[in-house]
């Protein structure tokens, strides 16, 4: 693949590096926010080779690419000098509230994935290694890897500090600051001793255990953003070096303590609580609309939006049981799908995408598969769907549970060890068995393929 080429001719359909405010890249997508939509034409990028598909979501325009992003946006930054100076963006439609909420989450949620994924996995590791008793839980190494998986998680709180102060424009480094005031060992000492609040000033502080908490560190950054800029403007230019960090912390630090944060905890003992009742009372639920229609997220970039209810699930109950079995059973059917597909097809060159993007989303990468087979044929889709909402409904009666944070496939199946972990077995079977026979039952309408090919080929011998 010629990264070069490739991030040229992206950069020439975006509209040029003047029209690009923001770029960024997630596990398979480059991340546009445009100065002006109106300027990027999707069909010529949907054109170029290498490029699977495009969808336009929470104010970003997203190319997706697959496991090469990477390599893609390095060779964009290269050869593009983007200015991220702020101005003012004309030509995009104004977004609703709630494309603003779910923008803002994907936006400070995503940057953090490597993280918490490379820590969930050693999670993961560690079962199947304590499993197969190929390590002992009392031992001095399970001990030093278990702490290195924590790590990124209790410290979550100082990541979407980063991410949030990028997000609201504020200052990372005070927003981080923020956050190790939260996760501070001195009131993790007094909760330790049994003590619930703190006085400051006389106004009682609740104590509360942040290490792992997401609400409260995002709620704090917004409110230091309107503080900074507040602190900006009365202090000073021979004295704002060091007076607006001040006024800064010393307002946004007792109010983060005293209000913002207690606020964060109660909501997100309530998403606890809410998960809890929806496993007790209708456990099929959630997992049968995720491994039905979680793909339609995926399409959309909304699947990021749902991953703070994860994470709180984590933080409060050590497990997760509505989001990642039901992605679980999705992941699988778009891999299956695929590879019915690939073995189903007379084409040698779907039958090569065919088998790579399937066996890529039985892994937990579902991009390749969905863009570049089953959506293209429609049929596979369809299966995709209804094979994904089976398996997620056993998945969901049988309560299948995910300790650690990954996405799910085979290659994180490790994640699912656990007095449930037999059942997230079936719940594979199901899925994979189904959707394969239901995309082999629907059949292959090969004149999608062929005209898409047509095109594309017509798009190559024009550049």
């Amino acid at each position: 693949m010629d990264y070069q080429k490739i991030s040229q001719d992206i950069l020439k359909h975006v509209g040029g590096e003047e029209n690009i405010e923001l770029v960024d890249y997630c596990a398979t997508r480059l991340r546009f926010r445009l100065r002006n939509i109106k300027k990027a034409d999707r069909d010529s990028l949907e054109k170029i080779k290498g490029v699977m598909g495009t969808t336009y979501s929470g104010g970003q325009l997203q190319v997706i690419i697959g496991s090469d992003v990477a390599n893609v946006y390095r060779a964009l930054m290269d050869i593009a000098d983007i200015d991220k100076s702020e101005r003012d963006s004309d030509g995009e439609t104004e977004k609703s509230k709630l494309s603003i909420v779910l923008d803002t989450i994907a936006g400070v949620f995503t940057p953090i994935l490597p993280a918490i994924t490379g820590a969930g996995m050693i999670k993961a590791l560690l079962a199947l290694f304590t499993a197969f008793n190929w390590i002992s839980p009392e031992s001095q190494t399970y001990y030093v890897l278990d702490t290195i998986a924590d790590g990124a998680f209790y410290f979550i709180p100082a990541l979407l500090a980063y991410t949030s102060a990028i997000r609201f424009k504020t200052n990372p480094y005070l927003a981080v600051a923020l956050a190790g005031i939260l996760l501070h060992p001195n009131f993790a000492a007094l909760i330790d001793e049994g003590q619930a609040t703190i006085g400051f000033l006389g106004i009682p502080i609740r104590l509360a255990s942040y290490g792992s908490s997401v609400i409260p560190i995002i709620l704090g950054v917004w409110f230091m953003s309107y503080i900074e800029r507040f602190a900006d403007k009365v202090s000073p230019n021979v004295v704002k070096f060091f007076l607006k960090p001040l006024i800064t912390l010393l307002i946004v630090a007792p109010v983060t303590l005293i209000i913002l944060g207690p606020i964060g905890t109660i909501i997100g003992d309530y998403v606890a609580q809410g998960i809890v009742f929806l496993n007790d009372h209708v456990s099929f639920l959630i997992p049968t609309l995720m491994g039905a229609f979680s793909p339609l997220l995926v399409m959309f970039g909304m699947h990021y939006s749902l991953f703070p209810v994860a994470l709180s699930a984590f933080a409060t109950l050590g497990y997760e049981v509505i989001l990642l079995p039901g992605m679980l059973a999705a992941n699988i059917a778009q891999g299956a799908a695929a590879l019915a597909v690939s073995m189903k097809v007379k084409d040698q060159d779907v039958k090569s995408l065919g088998r790579s993007a399937g066996l890529t989303a039985l892994m937990g990468i579902t991009e390749p598969a969905m863009y570049g087979i089953n959506l293209r044929y429609k049929r596979p889709f369809l299966a995709v769907m209804i094979g994904g909402g089976v398996a997620g409904l056993f998945a969901g009666i049988t309560k299948v549970k995910a300790y650690g944070f990954a996405s799910p496939g085979l290659a994180s199946l490790p994640i699912f060890i656990g007095d449930t972990f037999v059942y997230s077995l079936i719940t594979i079977a199901i899925s994979f068995i189904l959707t394969f026979a239901l995309t082999w039952s629907f059949g292959i309408d090969e004149s999608i393929g062929e005209e898409t090919k047509k095109k594309r080929n017509k798009s190559l011998a024009k550049q």
